[in-house]
């Protein structure tokens, strides 16, 4: 079976989707795997993954333009 699904990464750190200990219907958890190899859980469900960039891009003052493209909140 399955134990990680790779989100992104640079070749040494991934984000990924961790099928370990789910059974049939859960949703995997949204974890960090670093070059030391020591995975760290970064949400419990993608869902939550997501909300928690809405919350940092936020933060960070970027914002949505009428394009769909991410821009920094300055040059609006």
């Amino acid at each position: 079976g399955k134990d990680f699904v790779l989100l992104t990464g640079d070749g040494r750190a991934f984000v990924a989707l961790d099928y370990r200990d789910r059974t049939d219907g859960q949703e995997p958890a949204v974890v960090y795997w670093p070059p030391d190899g020591v995975v760290v859980a970064v949400a419990p469900d993608f869902g939550s993954f997501l909300q928690g960039l809405e919350k940092e891009i936020t933060d960070a003052n970027v914002a949505v333009s009428n394009a769909g493209e991410w821009v920094d909140r300055k040059t609006l």
